[in-house]
């Protein structure tokens, strides 16, 4: 019992360890979703005659 125990505490350390590791720094800088405009053509609409 106290080897699993010692396991899951050890288990539990790494994944706070990476989690430090991942969280991201906002420096402010936009990020390209934010300053690319986004524009969409439509196609310009055709009539299809129907026989």
């Amino acid at each position: 019992m106290r080897i699993s125990l010692a396991a899951a505490e050890n288990k539990l350390a790494q994944l706070d360890e990476r989690h430090r590791r991942a969280t991201t720094i906002n420096l402010g800088i936009p990020t390209f979703r934010e300053i690319a405009g986004r524009t969409a053509a439509l196609p310009a609409h055709t009539s299809v005659a129907m026989d």
